[in-house]
């Protein structure tokens, strides 16, 4: 953007707010070397609170505290407070005060060594500091750089002194009825201790979801197995890689929005080396509260794409242990998608093979079927049983390899079928399923009833299922044509 109002002859500021959490991504650190290097002016705030979903850590966050911790610096940026003559002199000087001033310190500035100019570290909550180190850096003629300390949740005790990101993101007070129930992500984490339990070789890596993902009991446990790499995913998945070609078993949780950015790890890290890595994917499907840039809709699109992979997602509660098993045996990138919904504990427990689905509800002379995916698909059959509709209802675990027996068998069956999935496009279950039979030469009508190719809004989950018709009321309603 800097670039465009310098070609276009423009005077505007340009201002970068950045996270001191995510000044670490690879993607800031791109962009700050190539702006050293440029003579177009950007304004860049650092919001240093010392936080991302929760505490920060590593070699970024370090070298941000020498400065934050540099009383010399500290005091010597105390002139900014001066009179307005002062005030001038910096105005024409800056560069001059600058360096005196990184004289003056025991540690180096790094941000400094950058080439940047720099004001800090300013009280981000003090207006009048904080509207006179912007007047400064608005009279730079090169780039600047303003180190600005705040505190997450300002104002709100509960938030000031969450350590592990619980306040990172409040949604509504769960009822007494959900408080019977437990997290996908929970589910996961348990099964993982269990795992590791007997097996020295497991590690978890997160990037940045320790309490997100539920696995602060895991890091507890085992600390020198458990990795949380900040917010970078492509260090994540490439650091899992390098773990399994040494012949240990690496599990990584990440948000499906976030597995995005990692795509080009996982075609050439993960895929091409053949690597045996386990990816939860966290949050997949409509996931409500965190907003519409959060839905996990297209991370199955993406691992379609690639060789010496599978994807995979449970019906119940009982199938994540298994399915954990069944991937740790795989030579190959496996993925194991699990919602935000929350679910009760019970003692169900079916048999898990890998490309083999499970039959939820079977009518002797039914000719329409319902092929789906994912815990939504199970509560269906339950209501299709329920009011004893003549549908049969098929669940598939995995979406690749699939029941290729099962579904020649259903097209010899059914003049109906339609593929039901929620949680994701038709880049899915419904792409593999139909790319069977048109390589089979075997004509058949599906039907979809999942989520269209668009950016979803935010809303409830419940509201986001209901608005395009996939709850199971609304799919219903749309088998008994009321």
């Amino acid at each position: 953007m800097a670039i465009a109002r310098d070609l276009k002859k423009e005077n505007n500021e340009i201002i970068a707010l950045v996270g001191d959490a995510s000044l670490a991504n690879g993607l800031s650190l791109e962009a700050l070397n190539h702006l050293s290097d440029l003579n177009n002016k950007v304004i860049i705030i650092i919001n240093d609170n010392q936080m991302s979903i929760s505490q920060n850590f590593g070699g970024i966050n370090k070298l941000l505290n020498d400065i934050r911790l540099s009383h010399l610096y500290l005091e010597g940026k105390n002139i900014l407070k001066g009179e307005s003559k002062v005030k001038r002199f910096i105005y024409k000087n800056l560069k001059l005060v600058k360096d005196s001033l990184k004289r003056s310190i025991d540690k180096e500035n790094w941000l400094e060594n950058l080439g940047f100019n720099y004001i800090g570290v300013v009280d981000g909550h003090n207006l009048e500091k904080l509207k006179e180190a912007l007047e400064i850096a608005k009279n730079s003629k090169e780039s600047i750089i303003v180190h600005v300390s705040t505190i997450k949740g300002k104002g709100y005790k509960d938030a000031e002194e969450d350590k592990l990101g619980d306040y990172h993101g409040v949604g509504a007070k769960s009822t007494s009825k959900e408080k019977d129930k437990v997290s996908w992500s929970e589910v996961v984490s348990e099964s993982l201790l269990t795992l590791a339990s007997s097996n020295d070789s497991l590690c978890v890596i997160t990037p940045a979801m320790v309490n997100g993902s539920k696995l602060a009991n895991f890091f507890n446990k085992y600390p020198k197995r458990s990795f949380d790499v900040g917010i970078a995913e492509e260090h994540a998945l490439t650091l899992a890689s390098g773990l399994a070609l040494n012949g240990l078993l690496p599990f990584v949780s990440i948000y499906s929005t976030f597995l995005q950015r990692g795509y080009d790890m996982l075609s050439h890290d993960l895929a091409r080396m053949n690597s045996n890595v386990v990816i939860g994917v966290d949050r997949a499907g409509i996931i409500g509260q965190d907003g519409s840039s959060h839905q996990g809709i297209f991370d199955v699109a993406l691992a379609l794409t690639l060789p010496n992979s599978r994807i995979a997602m449970p019906l119940i509660y009982s199938d994540i242990s298994k399915l954990l098993i069944n991937e740790f045996n795989y030579r190959g990138v496996s993925f194991i998608r699990y919602p935000r919904e929350r679910i009760t504990r019970d003692n169900k427990t079916y048999k898990i093979e890998v490309a083999k689905a499970r039959t939820l509800n079977k009518k002797k002379n039914a000719m329409k079927a319902i092929i789906g995916i994912g815990p939504l698909t199970n509560k269906l059959a339950d209501k299709i049983k329920e009011l004893n509709l003549d549908i049969d209802v098929y669940g598939f675990i995995y979406i690749r390899p699939l029941d290729e027996k099962l579904l020649l068998n259903i097209a010899k069956q059914y003049t109906e079928i339609i593929i039901y999935d929620p949680y994701s496009i038709k880049t899915g279950l419904y792409s593999e399923i139909l790319d069977f039979y048109n390589s089979n030469n075997i004509k058949i009508k599906l039907e979809f009833i999942g989520i269209p190719l668009e950016f979803l809004p935010h809303g409830e989950i419940d509201e986001i299922l209901d608005k395009y018709k996939l709850s199971i009321d609304e799919v219903i309603k749309r088998l008994t044509g009321e």
